[in-house]
């Protein structure tokens, strides 16, 4: 939905929320053509769970007293990709960190502290009544919940199965894959309806099997991933997680909101002109500005996640400007160029609009999908047709190896998905609109603002 209006005059800069990249792969280049060939160190115990329980402390008093004793982690700054997760679980007392101030989000986390995790992300009561059906559980005694009484409370509502009726593994490091399907099983168990379900044929990026592949499909479709580094098709779902992961795949949960925009409103638009360019953007911006667009991208089920940039044109280049680090007023703006990239081994054609990172290397902003495989079309098949496809493009539609956008946009119009990924995080997951899925007008406004 495009808007032109004056900017609003707040003082305050834009907030940059969550996105989505796939990470950077080696491909051999051919004439500038690419092929693609929580663990708790110290327990919340029962002080913690009585807290939650007690009738005379209310949640916003429980809220501002966590807040209150929370001072952030020395080895999480603000532009970690994990920081907004990781600092909003620990504000409200779900996770904490180590006695030398650290976090630690690269360490694993076993089954049972993750079982205490989640309990208290999605606020079950716990108590001593609450008995253990594993035989290789812990008993914590009658002075501490955990481990047994929080496994029990994820058995009773059927978040865990176990990996036998009497067998838990509680010390084993739990997979990203199981730390989804628990999360999964949550939402639905705990709130049916509150999550949408996938339309027939949706697909996610990796193969999770048969027990992990339904919960990770749920998790895909609403969001739930967004935000991991480096979820893409190379992503190993039976990898250990990370206490950083599972910080921000319950964070996702617990502030997931059903999207109700659809369409054109999936994307938001704000022209603005030479006239009314907001000031913060004025120090960044290159010479010779014509004018500039405000891109809020939503996610089409997740009405929490955003991404908001500001495409920059100018008399002889595209770039683009967005805050960071995250909670500073400083503007970064990058010149964008244009790619192209097939990987026929996945019937993969893209176009895409890259930066230079400031590590010297190449992120993605905005990637179209394009040339889908037709019919029982080969690996063959679909690499000459791609490559044909490419090489017009390169002739008829370059000067000096850089495609000339304005005379292609009829050809991003067909594409089949594009993705808007976060330039605060371009190796996690960003936003992915579907034109098969009905989200063809938010691409069709993305390709009218280039």
């Amino acid at each position: 939905m495009r808007k032109d209006r004056e900017p609003k005059n707040t003082g305050q800069q834009e907030n940059f929320v969550n996105g989505r990249s796939f990470s950077r792969r080696d491909f051999l280049k051919i004439s500038g053509i690419a092929f693609g060939g929580l663990a708790l160190a110290t327990p919340l115990g029962r002080a913690a769970t009585a807290l939650a329980e007690s009738t005379s402390t209310t949640q916003e008093q429980k809220a501002k007293l966590t807040k209150a004793e929370f001072i952030g982690f020395s080895d999480v700054p603000v532009t970690h990709p994990y920081y907004e997760a990781i600092n909003g679980m620990a504000q409200e007392g779900i996770i904490s960190g180590f006695n030398d101030g650290t976090f630690g989000p690269d360490k694993l986390i076993t089954r049972q502290q993750f079982a205490k995790i989640i309990v208290g992300a999605i606020d079950l009561p716990v108590s001593e009544q609450d008995i253990c059906p594993f035989d290789d559980v812990m008993n914590g005694g009658p002075n501490d919940f955990y481990p047994d009484n929080y496994v029990a409370v994820v058995a009773k509502y059927g978040i865990t199965l176990g990996k036998s009726p009497k067998k838990f593994a509680p010390l084993d490091n739990i997979t990203r894959a199981q730390v989804d399907t628990m999360m999964i099983r949550a939402a639905q168990n705990l709130q049916p309806g509150r999550l949408a379900t996938p339309p027939e044929g949706y697909q996610t990026m990796v193969d999770a099997g048969e027990t992990h592949g339904g919960p990770l499909r749920v998790a895909d479709y609403n969001g739930l991933l967004i935000n991991l580094i480096a979820y893409n098709r190379f992503w190993n779902p039976f990898e250990s997680a990370t206490r950083g992961e599972v910080a921000q795949m319950l964070w996702n949960l617990k502030t997931y909101e059903r999207q109700q925009k659809t369409g054109a409103g999936l994307l938001n638009i704000e022209q603005y002109n030479l006239q009314n360019i907001p000031e913060f953007l004025k120090p960044t911006l290159p010479p010779n500005v014509v004018d500039v667009e405000k891109i809020d991208a939503y996610h089409p089920v997740n009405a929490s996640r955003e991404i908001d940039f500001y495409l920059v044109h100018s008399s002889n280049e595209t770039s683009f400007s967005w805050e960071n680090p995250k909670g500073s007023a400083t503007y970064i703006n990058k010149k964008l160029a244009v790619a192209m990239q097939m990987d026929p081994r996945i019937f993969s054609t893209t176009l895409f609009f890259n930066y230079s990172s400031d590590t010297g290397g190449i992120d993605k902003l905005l990637t179209f999908q394009l040339l889908p495989k037709e019919g029982n079309e080969t690996v063959g098949q679909y690499e000459g047709r791609a490559l044909a496809f490419m090489t017009e493009i390169m002739q008829n539609h370059a000067t000096n190896g850089v495609i000339r956008v304005n005379e292609i946009k009829d050809v991003l119009n067909q594409a089949i998905k594009l993705e808007v990924s976060d330039p605060n995080n371009p190796d996690s997951t960003g936003i992915t609109y579907n034109r098969g899925l009905g989200q063809g007008a938010a691409i069709d406004e993305v390709v009218d603002a280039l």
